[in-house]
């Protein structure tokens, strides 16, 4: 059962699809040939600025000389605190950062200046993935989604964005002990469908079938629930284990206490992830492997961003922290009270009040709004 504290602690945030451009880009040298993509300068394409999501719903195929004659590429990404999110007016991830120094590589290429070429951020959940890139309504994502060659089937992908990372085993404060994964026969663990993790767990779980063991109970989360959502999930005691990548569990440990990481033990070793495309897009895949071969995991850029999203603890809520429970468990007559006189959910009220002060009674704010709910 979750405690009833945890419920708030797992509150996934509303999408609030703003957009907001770069505008400065300064010229730089370039080995991208653009003999024929530039003759896309020809047509006139106009946009609202402030409207994301123009002429989205319309499926659209064709290469990178259809998007820049179309002015955009579509881009998914998954809306977490790795790859995308909003915090307040700006939008933040590595997908978000990369892609827009990718939007502004190809445009210094191309010699539009001002820019004239647009990524279009599109937030999904990881299963829409493949089906909207194969069905034209996206050109490429960027979602940390492994390379496999069940995947190759279906789309391309780039050169490796990272490589040699491990999924790994994630259990929570009621999880019994793994000290192999052998022990995990019977146990239920928890994974999205069709992820890289259910299919390592399924690899397993047959492996131990096979020495007369009980299968593994595969279970399965929805897709909307990022990683984050999910650690919150085991750390509350809500699923007993999961299996994630390692180094983004390792970055919520920080502020999940409850959760044990097997890394001693992983499912599956060495994963790279790659940005993906439909089939057919070379010339898509050729701007962005060159690209990457610049700016992936590895080099100064690439480091930069991995550091400050995956190793970095400041981008990270602290609502799961001793403090909040303790503040959250002190206020829940308080917001009970007035949450029954109002007929209104208390947990929603005290989510409210988290969003304006952290639940501190002594904010005070620039406009001079004071206390929980800022009034």
């Amino acid at each position: 059962m979750l405690s009833k504290y945890s419920v708030l602690l797992m509150v996934i945030p509303a999408f609030a699809f703003i957009a907001c451009q770069q505008a400065d880009r300064k010229s730089q040298a370039s080995d991208l040939d653009t003999t024929n993509l530039a003759t896309a300068d020809s047509m006139v394409f106009s946009f609202d600025p402030e409207d994301e999501f123009l002429g989205l719903g319309i499926p659209e195929f064709g290469d990178l000389d259809s998007m820049i004659a179309r002015r955009r590429i579509r881009a998914l990404v998954p809306y977490t605190r790795i790859y995308y999110y909003i915090d307040g007016k700006e939008r933040r991830g590595i997908a978000f950062e990369a892609l827009n120094y990718f939007e502004k590589s190809l445009n210094q290429q191309l010699h539009f200046n001002p820019a004239k070429v647009r990524v279009v951020f599109i937030p999904v959940n990881r299963a829409q993935i493949i089906p909207m890139l194969n069905a034209g309504y996206a050109d490429l994502a960027f979602a940390g989604m492994a390379i496999t060659s069940e995947r190759k089937e279906l789309v391309d992908f780039s050169i490796p964005t990272i490589s040699g990372i491990n999924e790994v085993l994630v259990g929570g404060p009621l999880s019994p002990k793994i000290n192999n994964l052998s022990d995990l026969s019977g146990q239920h663990v928890f994974v999205h469908e069709g992820s890289s993790y259910e299919r390592a767990v399924k690899h397993l779980s047959d492996s131990l079938v096979l020495l007369g063991k009980p299968a593994i109970k595969i279970g399965s989360i929805d897709p909307y629930l990022e990683v984050e959502d999910i650690l919150y999930l085991v750390n509350s005691g809500g699923i007993p284990f999961t299996v994630i990548v390692e180094d983004a569990t390792r970055l919520w440990g920080h502020v999940l206490d409850s959760i044990k990481i097997y890394s001693e033990i992983p499912l599956t070793r060495h994963i790279s992830y790659g940005w993906l495309f439909r089939k057919n897009s070379p010339q898509l895949k050729a701007a962005a492997d060159q690209f990457l071969e610049k700016n992936a995991k590895g080099t100064l850029y690439g480091n930069m961003l991995y550091n400050r999203y995956v190793k970095s603890v400041k981008n990270l809520p602290d609502l799961n922290s001793k403090k909040t429970r303790d503040q959250l468990k002190a206020l829940e007559n308080i917001f009970k009270k007035h949450a029954d006189t109002y007929k209104l959910d208390w947990l929603l009220l005290a989510a409210q009040g988290y969003q304006e002060s952290d639940l501190n009674q002594q904010t005070l704010s620039r406009a001079g709004a004071v206390g929980i709910m800022q009034i």
